[in-house]
């Protein structure tokens, strides 16, 4: 089993996110063009890919779907990561609300077991055992996150798996590059599943966009796409899945 002693302490980061689509066929050329920009970081071990689960909350609903449809400027949303290898994750997982305001994206999280996580979604205050978890003190964003859990009633709406190559100085993440590729998703309350193609280059960084981006933009043809969402593209496949379903 994969376990998360590699965990970082961080549990707040500010970054302007850009993400750039590629087809799967680039998947060596992207790689060798990111070793020239940064190193790899390796999460755990010798492994250079480390597999992601994240599943994000939302109302019944799904307002915070149509929300992003509107496309307001300031959205908040939670969602619950895993880390792991080879498509086996750890017992420990991040809650996280990520307020992006425009370009921007604010990110505040705490560490939890994933046995208590179904409590604190349940409604049960699993507080002390957040506090036990974590190095530092979460107890404000905890109570944010519990309180958006039980006003909005959120409820786990869909879960997205991919595989991840990061790219960044060992001693610095102010700056990270990171590569997706094998992007799945499935609904945790049905059976409806389903994949994105492509790959996923998303620039992060803190301050100036990076001097090397322009070259790498043009060695790759990278083109930004300003809304691309995974949590938005998968349900709204699996809502096509659901209409499909109620038509037959």
């Amino acid at each position: 089993m994969f376990e998360l002693d590699h965990a970082p302490a961080s549990t707040t980061s500010q970054r302007i996110e850009r993400k750039y689509p590629l087809p799967d066929t680039m998947l060596e050329e992207t790689i060798a063009a990111l070793h020239t920009v940064l190193p790899v970081y390796r999460y755990n071990g010798a492994e250079d890919w480390s597999s992601i689960r994240t599943t994000y909350l939302d109302t019944h609903d799904l307002q915070c779907y149509q929300e992003y449809l509107q496309a307001l400027p300031v959205r908040r949303k939670i969602r619950v990561r895993q880390y792991g290898v080879n498509g086996r994750f750890d017992h420990l997982c991040w809650v996280e609300i990520k307020v992006k305001n425009r370009t921007v994206s604010l990110k505040r999280r705490f560490c939890c077991r994933a046995a208590d996580l179904a409590l604190l979604v349940k409604g049960q205050d699993i507080g002390d055992r957040v506090a036990r978890q974590n190095e530092t003190d979460v107890a404000r964003i905890y109570q944010v996150i519990r309180s958006m859990i039980l006003e909005q009633q959120l409820v786990p709406a869909v879960r997205v798996e991919y595989e991840r190559l990061s790219f960044q100085l060992a001693n610095y993440d102010g700056l990270r590059v990171t590569l997706d590729r094998d992007v799945r998703f499935c609904c945790p309350r049905r059976e409806h599943q389903g994949s994105l193609t492509g790959l996923v280059v998303e620039v992060k960084h803190n301050g100036a966009k990076p001097a090397w981006l322009p070259t790498l933009q043009q060695r790759l043809g990278l083109k930004r796409v300003k809304r691309f969402s995974k949590f938005a593209r998968s349900i709204r496949q699996l809502t096509e899945l659901r209409e499909c379903e109620g038509a037959r």
